[in-house]
């Protein structure tokens, strides 16, 4: 089957496949961000405090950036429990390669090496 990009590129499909889930993510914290404005709205103080950290781990999201990079202080955990985001979850990255390629790479898993350099 061909690639449904036309072309082979890892490292395209590893940020297509981030974005993919980001946008999920962003729809569950802008979700949960409406509920908690309803609940501050009848005065509830963790509530606003909850408002003011998804807003923050919004900003995060929509600046392209996976969910498990976001600094959560232990006082805001409380706001994260509940809505299981997709890009905090670990990954782990595995190349489709050839027999010959499988011990020494070749030049796609050198391409994902780097990209993964880049995002420590």
């Amino acid at each position: 089957l061909p690639h449904i990009d036309g072309s082979v590129d890892p490292v395209r499909d590893i940020e297509t496949i981030d974005f993919e889930l980001q946008v999920k993510d962003l729809e569950a914290v802008e979700k949960k961000i409406q509920k908690y404005e309803k609940l501050a709205k009848v005065g509830d103080k963790d509530a606003k405090q909850g408002i003011e950290f998804l807003n923050g781990l919004k900003d995060h999201l929509e600046s392209m950036q996976n969910a498990r990079t976001y600094e959560i202080p232990e006082k805001d955990q409380k706001h994260m429990d509940d809505i299981f985001l997709l890009t905090t979850k670990p990954v782990i990255y595995v190349c489709n390669v050839d027999d010959e390629s499988a011990i020494s790479g070749n030049k796609y898993v050198e391409q994902v090496k780097e990209a993964l350099k880049a995002q420590d």
